[in-house]
């Protein structure tokens, strides 16, 4: 069930003033824009012909049109997105441009008339979509945004899947450390349970520890003493760091809301130009094409002790505002 109690929540128990990953990076081409559904809430996703990304309300004010049916057109040298109906543009920033129905010397101003915008962050092969709690704020984003370090621009691989069960569920149920696709997939926690020494992080937790060489898949493919940190964030983001002599392997798993029954989960990989990590690339996606496992016992009271962690947090910035 949503968890409901907590502030800076909507009315399905989706937390607000967070970064959502809206979209893979190069499912988003330059002059073009894609639908997406965020917390509940149309969301158009493009990108200018120069290739800046921008994120705004899919819906027309005036008769509710989807306007990511429509095209971006230029408008007095700026890009802007045209609804399908009546041709009303919308600039990047959510604020209308052109009326095309103000033929003559009409006083009204179309500036007046705007769609929510969101504020953008593009990193590493995905974009982040910042929810804000007020819909009309114009205010700077209150959480600084995701930087997964210092990687290949795109992921190796990237797949998605719908999960038909709400965020919250969808994310206490990937909080056991051991519960990822390569971490559990390649062999890596074969020899048994292991230790974990759970440390904070900002808007989350994370774990570190080494391992010796041992059989399995993973120490083949990145040979020598192995270092691992897994970690956790809010909203809804889990990412996997493996070092090795042989090189790095990083994957990220974000959860993003659509309805409260419904979550979607996307899954990036990124290793390094490594030889055998090269070769091993057909057996990576394969690995990472499996679904990852949702483990019921997992311990969800983290998670709900970090939204509540969170709701205290909200609360005493906005009283000392």
């Amino acid at each position: 069930m949503p968890d409901t109690s907590l502030a800076d929540t909507t009315t399905d128990g989706f937390l607000t003033d967070c970064w959502y990953v809206g979209a893979v990076s190069a499912d988003v081409t330059p002059g073009k824009h894609i639908r997406r559904i965020l917390l509940g809430e149309p969301v158009l996703i493009g990108r200018t012909p120069a290739g800046d990304p921008f994120a705004m309300r899919d819906v027309c004010p005036h008769r509710l049109v989807p306007l990511s049916a429509g095209r971006q057109l230029d408008t007095d040298g700026a890009p802007t997105v045209e609804c399908p109906y009546h041709g009303w543009r919308f600039g990047t920033d959510g604020v209308c441009r052109l009326l095309p129905s103000l033929i003559g010397d009409e006083p009204y101003d179309p500036t007046r008339i705007r769609v929510r915008s969101y504020p953008v962050h593009e990193a590493v092969g995905a974009l982040y979509i910042y929810v804000s709690e007020d819909p009309r704020s114009e205010a700077a984003p209150r959480l600084a945004a995701p930087e997964p370090g210092k990687l290949t621009a795109s992921p190796r691989h990237a797949v998605m899947q719908m999960l038909d069960i709400h965020m919250d569920a969808a994310v206490a149920r990937l909080m056991a450390p051991t519960r990822a696709p390569f971490i559990q997939g390649l062999g890596t926690f074969d020899g048994g349970p292991e230790e974990y020494a759970v440390e904070p992080r900002d808007h989350g937790w994370a774990i570190q520890h080494a391992l010796s060489p041992k059989s399995g898949p993973a120490h083949s493919l990145l040979g020598g003493d192995m270092t691992i940190e897994i970690g956790f964030q809010l909203p809804g983001l889990r990412w996997e760091l493996v070092d090795s002599p042989r090189g790095r392997l990083v994957t990220l798993i974000a959860l993003t809301p659509e309805t409260k029954t419904r979550t979607k989960l996307h899954q990036l990989t990124w290793w390094t130009s490594n030889r055998m990590l090269n070769l091993a690339g057909p057996a990576l996606k394969r690995a990472a094409r499996t679904t990852p496992e949702l483990d019921t016992s997992a311990p969800e009271d983290w998670y709900r002790k970090l939204k509540a962690d969170w709701a205290t947090f909200r609360a005493a910035d906005d009283n000392s505002r």
